[in-house]
Parts: C-alpha cells; sequence; structure tokens
C-alpha cells in the first residue's frame, strides 16, 4: 500500500512518519486490495483551548473511498481517533463485501432449484469462460496497422488478416520489447 503523508504549519519529523507508515499499514490486514492511502495532518489554534491538530486520512479501494478525520490537541491522539473511524469502516466494508458475496451465491441456488416445468433449467458452464468475442476479419489490415491497434487497445496480442499474406495472424507482443507474428494455415 503506497502511504502519502503530506503536514500543514508544522514539520513532519521521522518519528511521526513511522508512527503513520506503522498504524496505516497494520490497517492493510483489513483489506489487501487497497491501493493508497492520503494522510493530511495539519495544526491549528483555537482561541480557548490553543493548538489543535487534525488528521485526516483518505484510503482508496477498489470502488470504494473511505476516509476518516481525528481532532485532538496531541498529534498522535489526533491520528488514533482517525485510524480507529477507518477500523470501524473497513469493517463495515469487508462485511458488505462478504454479504454480496453470499447474495450471490444465494440466487445461483435458487436459479439451481428453479422446477423445469417452468420451462427453464439452469446449466453449468462447462468452462471458465467469462467472455466470448466475434471478429470480423473480412477487411485486411498491414503487420504495422495491426500493431497499431494492438498498442492502441492496451492488449498484449491482436488478430487480424494479413494484407500480405491473405491469412488470419496474430501479432503479439514479446518480452523483449518486441513483435511476433503467427500465421494461422
Amino acid at each position: 500500500m503506497n502511504i502519502i503523508i503530506k503536514s500543514k504549519d508544522f514539520e513532519l519529523t521521522e518519528a511521526i512518519k513511522s508512527f503513520v507508515n506503522e498504524k496505516a499499514g497494520a490497517l492493510g490486514r483489513f483489506e489487501a486490495k487497497i491501493l493508497e492511502a492520503r494522510v493530511d495532518l495539519e495544526r491549528g489554534t483555537k482561541h480557548n483551548t490553543g493548538d489543535v491538530f487534525r488528521a485526516e486520512i483518505m484510503m482508496y479501494a477498489p470502488k470504494e473511498l473511505l476516509r476518516a478525520e481525528g481532532e485532538a490537541t496531541d498529534l498522535y491522539a489526533a491520528i488514533d481517533l482517525a485510524i480507529q473511524k477507518l477500523k470501524v469502516q473497513l469493517e463495515k466494508y469487508n462485511e458488505r463485501k462478504k454479504g454480496l458475496a453470499r447474495q450471490t451465491k444465494k440466487i445461483k441456488s435458487a436459479l439451481k432449484s428453479i422446477p423445469e416445468y417452468f420451462g427453464y433449467a439452469f446449466e453449468e458452464p462447462i468452462s471458465d469462460i467469462k467472455k466470448r468475442k466475434s471478429l470480423d476479419l473480412e477487411k485486411p489490415m498491414s503487420e504495422e496497422a495491426a500493431i497499431g491497434e494492438m498498442n492502441r487497445m492496451r492488449h498484449t496480442f491482436f488478430i487480424f488478416k494479413n494484407e500480405l499474406s491473405g491469412k488470419i495472424s496474430v501479432v503479439y507482443k514479446r518480452e523483449d520489447d518486441g513483435y511476433g507474428i503467427i500465421e494461422i494455415v
């Protein structure tokens, strides 16, 4: 997990950095897919209490932004408060994910139990194919154009009808940063 720490109105010391890295890094055990954590630390003043520290932590998980802030007269206490709030949010996030997985299993089992006299029988897929595409290979293209199209789509291979040979070909990206072509006979 990438942790970005910023401070406002005070100097960010190595001790503070290591404390934040330790605390925010520990939250990674709740959700392994957290991409980034952004920690904003700020010192302000209030007329009746003096210096007040504010810690705002934002964590970017897939399809979710988790945000918490803590405010205290001690910087470390403000960070701890924000971390505690994030722990609660991460637990709810994980429960929501588990609930969706359970709900999907329930729906699949309900579909399997639909009687055939309703005219529908649920069949398990034969393989693990997740997506199927159809290709129109009538228009021939040059090898350079196929490489350009593959790079434009950010794929590692591209199927095309080679204008030089008239055959179906596959251009692919090699590990040595070159390209290869397979012609289907």
